[in-house]
């Protein structure tokens, strides 16, 4: 039996996929369908929901925000599939995972009316570092679910920060302040910031601060998910 060099290439190809995407799901261990990435849809579809609506009004820095509206609990699962997605490169995943938010925020969406969909940026050697912006991606699976524009060239992150998980809310406003800034003035009215994680809000405040600063009447917040929480005071 002969095999062509073409074919030697796919199944080379095939083999290198295997490794770099496992074949069953790493949480139930069942064989992972056509499509499927990493884990399974029934997986992925166990994830808590907030089913919070709108909670702006429990976000710790929200002077500037509108609104803020977040599918899933971060749970160990969801960090998981966020961390490979952000420095393993699984793209793929992270666009799964999207969509799948979007189907469940629909409802809480409609009422606002959004003009117009902005990722959160990236500082310009990160994303080189990295190959992509998490949030661009969630922002344009959004985009795609929703029919509503997104837009990754309007805001621009103009200095690099340091990494907030260890910080408490004085420290992360500090560290967030002015980094951000306008390169094309917002044309629409109603804007949804974009992330993947709300935790203080400090960073989404500031874009929503910036984003209205250049004219936008109403500016909000859209994440993936956000930590367990308790109500303040």
């Amino acid at each position: 039996m002969t095999f062509s060099i073409g074919t030697m290439m796919q199944n080379s190809l095939k083999d290198i996929e295997n490794v770099i995407f496992p074949q069953i799901c790493r949480y139930c261990d069942t064989n992972l369908k056509q499509k499927e990435i990493y884990i399974c849809y029934e997986c992925i579809s166990n994830v808590p929901h907030t089913e919070m609506g709108d909670w702006r009004n429990i976000v710790t820095s929200s002077e500037h925000i509108d609104f803020a509206i977040s599918a899933f609990w971060y749970d160990d699962l969801l960090n998981d599939c966020v961390h490979k997605s952000k420095y393993n490169g699984y793209q793929k995943l992270l666009r799964i995972i999207s969509k799948y938010a979007a189907e469940i925020i629909q409802n809480d969406l409609i009422p606002l009316n959004i003009d117009l969909l902005i990722p959160v940026p990236l500082h310009s050697t990160r994303k080189r570092e990295r190959g992509f912006n998490q949030a661009q991606i969630i922002s344009e699976s959004f985009s795609n679910y929703y029919k509503i524009p997104s837009d990754s060239k309007i805001l621009k992150r103009n200095s690099w920060t340091d990494s907030q998980t260890s910080m408490n809310i004085s420290e992360r406003k500090e560290n967030i302040s002015n980094v951000f800034k306008l390169h094309n003035k917002p044309e629409k009215h109603t804007i949804a910031v974009i992330d993947d994680v709300l935790t203080t809000g400090a960073t989404s405040n500031e874009c929503c601060r910036i984003l209205k600063e250049g004219g936008a009447e109403k500016v909000g917040v859209i994440t993936l998910a956000t930590p367990k929480l308790r109500k303040n005071g």
